[in-house]
């Protein structure tokens, strides 16, 4: 999801609002799915997320979403 969105409707119906940097939405888990099958991540509360959570990218960075954020070619989920 992109920080430019000011909202969000899920697969649910309900909406999640504001692109305030660093809020964390309590998300369906039905919505939470779909958007991480979008391309978002996963949060993680405690300030560490585990290395399956993220893609890896051929050119050997370790992005959070699929598209590579330093060559901007596709990563793969590890």
């Amino acid at each position: 999801m992109a920080n430019d969105i000011a909202q969000v409707t899920g697969v649910t119906g309900l909406t999640y609002g504001g692109n305030r940097p660093g809020r964390v939405f309590e998300m369906h888990p039905a919505d939470a799915a779909a958007a991480v099958k979008a391309g978002g991540a996963v949060a993680s509360l405690a300030g560490v997320t585990r290395r399956a959570i993220g893609y890896r990218c051929d050119c050997g960075f370790r992005p959070v979403v699929r598209t590579c954020s330093r060559c901007g070619g596709a990563a793969v989920r590890e």
